[in-house]
């Protein structure tokens, strides 16, 4: 299926999504000196998984902060958002020099309820992702431990090859007010697939929360389509780092306005079971991402950080870029604008 072209803003980030992500990058990571990745790509399917189960007020809610009008709407792009991805969740991994990303997406339903088929059905057919019923109630240990053995089998344990010496020599570069762009576009085997990594590095030093506080100011600044040039710049920076983020997000998404899905009392989430006694509401939404980066594209690190040469120069003499100071990554498919992964890194040294 051909992947359709967006216009100047994208439909597959909503502002609420892009506006989380910045809100978790600063809360999270700035404001505790930590490393932070997360994907607003796997919250809006997420919401919309919820949607697809949920009426009434509770529905309208999710339609304002998913920016759509109906649930065929709902289900038609989380379908696009699938395909999108589906190349890269293959257990036998990718080429060298492409992405290898892994999503994976499930909600655990307590064993007591019986999952409505049209819900199962949508859940495995549209968004291929799981719906299992657990006994939290009497083996929660065991869930817990089933859980956790599912996501790391899923994913493969890592978001990987993202930096390659391919990739290194199409890099687009731009210096802008306060900050500059650094993009690494990457080899892919679907031609109407752009993946791209975006460094973003503020001037200053300690520019990094004045960099996000723009995003925050405008989250559709994510989408935009940079005027990036194929400018010759020397030897570049960037360090090495791999770490692991992750989070609970209800308490995050209710102070942005969404709380109706994991208010008790109020939340009108009938559609994704047969019946129940009392009313069904979302308890947690958890979140982790894993993302490694360096300059082979492997697992392996034998230290902190690397130095990548441009055609065999020598070691940045006249340096354009050099990330030697907190930064922003981004990992986006052009085509679309869909954004999969955001993130800073703050000290690429700390490997959780």
């Amino acid at each position: 299926m051909e992947f359709p072209i967006q216009a100047e803003t994208s439909s597959f980030n909503t502002y609420f999504c892009l506006l989380l992500a910045n809100n978790i990058l600063q809360a999270k990571g700035v404001e505790n000196g930590s490393n932070t990745v997360i994907s607003p790509f796997s919250f809006h399917l997420l919401l919309s998984l919820i949607a697809v189960g949920s009426k009434g007020r509770t529905l309208e809610q999710l339609f304002h902060c998913l920016g759509s009008k109906s649930l065929e709407d709902i289900n038609s792009l989380a379908s696009q958002m699938v395909d999108l991805a589906s190349p890269f969740n293959k257990s036998n991994g990718v080429s060298i020099g492409e992405p290898d990303l892994s999503f994976v997406n499930a909600a655990w339903v307590a064993q007591s309820l019986k999952l409505k088929p049209s819900f199962q059905e949508i859940v495995e057919g549209v968004y291929h992702a799981i719906a299992k019923e657990a006994d939290f109630a009497n083996k929660a240990e065991q869930v817990v431990a089933e859980v956790n053995a599912w996501a790391e089998t899923a994913t493969r344990g890592l978001i990987r090859n993202l930096l390659t010496a391919e990739a290194l020599k199409r890099y687009l570069y731009r210096s802008f007010n306060r900050y500059k762009i650094l993009k690494l576009p990457y080899k892919t085997s679907q031609p109407t697939r752009k993946f791209a990594m975006h460094f973003f590095l503020p001037d200053a030093k300690d520019g990094l929360k004045n960099l996000l506080q723009m995003f925050k100011s405008n989250p559709e600044y994510f989408n935009k389509r940079f005027d990036l040039v194929n400018e010759k710049i020397f030897d570049f920076w960037v360090p090495r780092f791999k770490f692991e983020f992750e989070f609970e997000a209800s308490e995050a998404m209710i102070k942005m306005g969404l709380d109706l899905p994991f208010n008790r009392s109020k939340a009108e989430i009938t559609e994704m079971v047969d019946s129940v006694t009392e009313p069904l509401f979302v308890r947690k939404m958890f979140h982790k991402c894993l993302i490694e980066v360096n300059e082979e594209g492997t697992e392996a690190a034998a230290s902190t950080a690397v130095i990548i040469e441009q055609q065999q120069q020598s070691v940045y003499p006249n340096p354009s870029f050099v990330a030697d100071h907190p930064f922003m990554f981004m990992i986006k498919e052009e085509t679309s604008g869909v954004v999969f992964f955001v993130g800073a890194v703050l000290n690429p040294s700390l490997d959780s």
